[in-house]
């Protein structure tokens, strides 16, 4: 399986090809726990990364008839951020080997990574916005 062609998933068990159509991919994932966010933005809880329970936003470009470009994971730690943040970076790394390591952002976050995989661009990040904690892996297809 090569990750800038296809996404894993464990639970819908499906390899999600890129930029595949918003229709083609309401049928590969089925649509019962599919949640609309707005035109262009698909929600689902999944299972991946070796059992990794997540929502995922899948995101579709241009909006109308689009494309699969983006699937965004993102997480709101309340407690032990730092230890679940250790805990999914060392998914991505097994999927995805070692990244380029990104500086904590003011000194205040885990530092992150990034990586590179032909088309594929995925970064893992850590930050605060609006006085509330994320974290967020994106993986972006160019």
């Amino acid at each position: 399986m090569r990750l800038d062609r296809t996404f894993p998933l464990e639970d819908p068990a499906v390899e999600i090809p890129w930029r595949v159509s918003e229709a083609g991919f309401r049928m590969l994932v089925g649509g019962e726990r599919l949640e609309q966010v707005v035109a262009g933005r698909l929600r689902q809880r999944c299972r991946l990364l070796g059992g990794l329970d997540a929502d995922l936003t899948f995101h579709f470009s241009p909006i109308a008839g689009g494309q699969l470009r983006e699937i965004e994971l993102l997480r709101h730690p309340k407690r032990h951020r730092e230890r679940e943040f250790d805990d999914l970076q060392q998914r991505l790394e097994r999927m995805l080997g070692p990244g380029e390591r990104l500086e904590p952002r003011l000194g205040l976050h885990p530092a992150g990574a990034r990586w590179q995989l032909g088309a594929l661009r995925v970064t893992h990040e850590y930050y605060t916005a609006a006085g509330k904690d994320h974290e967020k892996v994106r993986f972006i297809h160019d």
